[in-house]
């Protein structure tokens, strides 16, 4: 059991850290980024559900499911991916501390059900072999880190296929892990895995880290304007990185409770082209000639997406 000490201060942290960076970015809609402060984001992966009639044993001597910890392995493994992800592994009695709030120090909780696992096979004349198919469907809970209330709910469904020559495997006997690792059932649950982190971490909601243009390099030219940028090596930053650059436009609304909102504008991207260990220099390579990109703009770096830019 791995207890946190000082979990309420980091929590109190994050959360002020978090939340005076997106004053100062403007998004405030449902749809908006997850902003994280410089040190990274924890997550918690609880204990992983099999709701199907499918057990998978380690061996014939030991006939224990062990499909929930190999998915939640794989999970951990993917979301790991990232330099600036702390990634915890919870037992039954961490969750349910987590839950209570006694042992609550991640950012966020990821909880994961397989409920439904559809094994299909379609017979077809030797040598061609078998066509083996795989539907499987996860639900996936993710927890706030600060207040432990469901944040968000979602189903992942998947679907592989692939040409075999063992018609004797069926995975509803309770095979084994080293033929069930192989075969395309498990590859199917992997692909759902993956939807499943990108569904939680990538794209316009996904996890981010700002930074601003502070200012312009002594070898900037208007026909090669650099910028120094406000994050570097500490950021994971790597040099020919595309990063989008951001301003927040204003509106005026008609809801009392809400009477300005700030939304995030996309006016072009820079790319990496030196790092230091908090700083980088980057060079503007895409930008509106009606709305150019110019100091103290904020810079997005994705945690998890592929630095290619937004698509500007």
């Amino acid at each position: 059991m791995r207890l946190m000490t000082n979990g309420t201060q980091k929590r109190l942290f994050r959360f002020l850290s978090g939340a005076i960076i997106v004053a100062l970015f403007g998004i405030v809609s449902s749809a908006r980024a997850e902003i994280i402060p410089r040190e990274g984001v924890s997550v918690a992966i609880f204990p992983v559900r099999n709701d199907t009639e499918v057990v998978v044993w380690p061996n014939k001597y030991y006939p224990q499911d062990v499909l929930p910890e190999k998915i939640g392995r794989f999970l951990s493994e993917l979301l790991k991916q990232s330099p600036l992800a702390d990634v915890s592994t919870l037992d039954a009695e961490d969750r349910a501390l987590w839950l209570s709030g006694a042992r609550r120090g991640e950012d966020f909780a990821v909880e994961v059900e397989l409920y439904r696992f559809l094994p299909k096979r379609t017979g077809t004349p030797i040598p061609v072999g078998t066509t083996t198919k795989g539907s499987v469907a996860l639900r996936m809970t993710v927890y706030d880190g600060t207040t432990g209330s469901v944040r968000s709910r979602s189903v992942i469904e998947a679907k592989e296929a692939r040409l075999t020559f063992d018609p004797d495997y069926d995975p509803s006997k309770s095979p084994y892990w080293e033929s069930f690792s192989r075969s395309v059932y498990w590859a199917t649950i992997q692909q759902a895995c993956r939807q499943a982190v990108n569904d939680l971490v990538r794209g316009y909601t996904g996890f981010r880290i700002l930074g601003r243009l502070i200012a312009p390099t002594a070898t900037s030219t208007k026909e090669r304007r650099e910028y120094i940028l406000s994050l570097g090596k500490y950021d994971s930053l790597k040099a020919g990185d595309v990063l989008s650059v951001m301003r927040s436009d204003t509106y005026i609304t008609v809801d009392p409770e809400n009477p300005v909102v700030l939304l995030p504008q996309l006016i072009g991207e820079v790319t990496v082209t030196f790092i230091k260990e908090r700083e980088a220099i980057v060079v503007v390579t895409k930008e509106d000639s009606k709305n150019p990109i110019r100091l103290r703009d904020l810079v997005s770096v994705p945690v998890y997406k592929p630095r290619k830019g937004e698509g500007f």
